[in-house]
């Protein structure tokens, strides 16, 4: 390790700035705020400060259980720490000076490391990627983040940090089986429940049990409910499979908005929708799917909004897409949020601490469905004015 130590200490500008507060965590954060630093900045650190830290800097990188490694602009490894053994079985002073093609490394492998390193030497910006690793104890996965290190206000080395997410990955494997699983072993029984509970709704009107209809009423909405659930967890676990289909055919937009709102008014008579503009276009595409994007939409934004607000559809186009929006006037998404907007299982959290009810998988859905017509989905919005989500769709 002298040639690893004497590399590590001396010949580059001091790494990770904020290391020391990380530990033996993924070093994330330290990272990133060292991609944060300016070339400008880079090697003006306080002598005296990088004295004080550079042996405990060098005790984290040698006990840290992720791999980490420091790359030269040939891709040859200027350091890397004792973690690479566990995972590879070779010990750190046979990485040294050498690139992963000279150590072996599959031809596919070796390329997207190399055009990792030279995406991050010719941007100066951080970036991740994962990718899977034969290692002694079997397949596993890692998760990389490579971090530019500058010099005289150039990217000189690249630092890498991998941390194996195998058991991660294991993880939302079996969540997302059991998704499935329980998905399609609910599907069937709910439908039969439904189709009975409707029969005995026709029977009760016809033999004038009032009350009993209207309870029978209620319990096929509450059933259309579960229904709307399993079908998100199915078409979940679609998504991430990238197995969700679409039925494309040509279709009237604006017949195709008109028709969901109409539906979403006779559900929320208490709101006002209101449709602004007209595309006068046919798209290609899923018509299900379109209206399935356009009902949570609506639905979100009945949920945000108070009884009796005014809900704004909104549709355009020009000679490459048609964009449709829909625009509340309620609660307003916070800052922090509007990025993880799209994200699985993520909900809203309102000012007054509390989620909204929802698995938080209706903006996710829609957002795999627009993308997979090759179309784009955002939101805007402000606290206390409301939010506006956007949709487009290609034209031919």
């Amino acid at each position: 390790m002298k040639t690893a130590k004497r590399v590590f200490e001396g010949r580059q500008t001091p790494p990770w700035p904020n290391i020391m507060k990380c530990k033996h965590a993924f070093l994330m954060d330290g990272l990133s705020a060292q991609n944060r630093v300016s070339s400008a900045k880079a090697g003006k650190y306080k002598s005296s400060a990088f004295k004080l830290s550079k042996k405990d800097l060098l005790a984290v990188a040698e006990n840290a259980p992720d791999v980490i490694c420091r790359f030269d602009k040939k891709f040859r490894l200027l350091f890397v720490n004792p973690a690479i053994e566990l995972a590879t079985g070779v010990p750190p002073k046979a990485f040294i000076n050498k690139t992963t093609r000279q150590l072996g490394m599959p031809e596919e492998h070796s390329a997207i490391w190399e055009e990792q390193i030279s995406r991050v030497v010719s941007t100066g910006a951080q970036v991740s990627h994962e990718f899977p690793f034969l290692t002694p104890s079997g397949l596993r996965f890692f998760q990389t983040i490579l971090v530019p290190e500058f010099s005289g206000g150039v990217v000189r080395t690249v630092l890498t940090v991998s941390r194996d997410i195998t058991e991660k990955k294991e993880l939302e494997r079996r969540k997302e089986e059991t998704f499935c699983f329980v998905g399609h072993e609910l599907k069937t029984p709910v439908t039969s429940l439904k189709l009975v509970t409707q029969i005995l709704q026709r029977k009760m009107v016809r033999v004038g049990n009032r009350l009993m209809a209207e309870d029978l009423a209620r319990m096929d909405k509450q059933i259309d409910k579960m229904t709307n659930i399993i079908s998100d967890l199915l078409d979940t676990t679609r998504l991430e499979h990238g197995s969700l289909k679409l039925q494309k055919e040509e279709f009237d937009f604006d017949e195709l908005v008109k028709e969901v709102v109409e539906e979403i008014r006779k559900s929320s008579p208490s709101h006002k929708i209101k449709i602004v503009g007209k595309t006068r276009k046919s798209v290609s595409a899923d018509r299900l799917r379109i209206a399935q994007v356009l009902t949570n939409l609506m639905s979100n934004a009945i949920r945000y909004c108070s009884d009796k607000s005014q809900i704004i559809v909104s549709v355009s186009s020009d000679l490459k897409v048609v964009t449709c929006s829909v625009q509340d006037f309620g609660i307003g998404i916070p800052a922090g949020q509007k990025k993880r907007i799209f994200e699985r299982f993520y909900r809203v959290k309102e000012h007054e601490q509390k989620f909204q009810s929802g698995l938080g998988l209706g903006l996710y859905i829609s957002s795999g469905i627009i993308k997979g017509h090759g179309g784009k989905i955002w939101v805007k919005s402000k606290i206390g004015a409301g939010s506006t989500f956007f949709f487009t769709l290609p034209l031919k």
